[in-house]
């Protein structure tokens, strides 16, 4: 048993569970972590230990060492059998748990009227204002948002594309805050 620290966040809407790195921090605490406890679950364990089963279902692991790039389990070891105690032994003093989660709706009805909503919300946002779109420099990423807002989904985007698209937002979402 080894104490472990460990931050849950939650990521951004707009983001995928797999391609975020950060998102809005829920829980910033301690765990105490048995080291029989395998790779692949701890995440689950350690949620249900702080009293928050329900967000393993779309939760995700990342192992930060001290100031470093936080790494995601299959970037840690091939094997998600090894135990925790055999990975982290010698530098469990100096390791985050990063625990992303994305809370999940059960009512498959309602998330599809929100979803129509959301769509019917941006394709409205768009048409009064145009010229939003003038701002995106790459013509490829500009056809892909066109797509979205026409309705249609694309076929699947690449992080690379995700990445793109989120950048565009958070510089749109930055020269409005600059406005203000």
């Amino acid at each position: 048993m080894f104490p472990v620290r460990v931050a849950v966040e939650t990521v951004r809407a707009q983001h995928c569970l797999s391609c975020a790195h950060d998102g809005h921090i829920l829980v910033d605490t301690y765990a105490i972590v048995s080291g029989t406890t395998v790779l692949s679950q701890l995440v689950e364990t350690v949620l249900s230990a702080l009293g928050h089963p329900q967000l393993a279902l779309n939760a995700r692991g990342l192992v930060q060492v001290n100031n470093w790039k936080a790494l995601p389990f299959e970037q840690i070891t091939d094997n998600p059998d090894e135990t925790v105690h055999s990975l982290f032994k010698d530098i469990s003093g100096h390791i985050t748990l990063r625990i992303l989660t994305k809370p999940s709706t059960s009512d498959s009805a309602s998330t599809q009227c929100i979803t129509d909503l959301k769509q019917r919300l941006l394709r409205t946002a768009v048409s009064k204002n145009p010229q939003i779109l003038n701002s995106v420099d790459n013509q490829q990423i500009k056809e892909l948002i066109n797509q979205v807002i026409a309705g249609d989904d694309p076929a699947m985007l690449n992080n690379e594309q995700i990445n793109s698209i989120n950048e565009w937002l958070e510089t749109l979402d930055q020269g409005d805050e600059r406005r203000r």
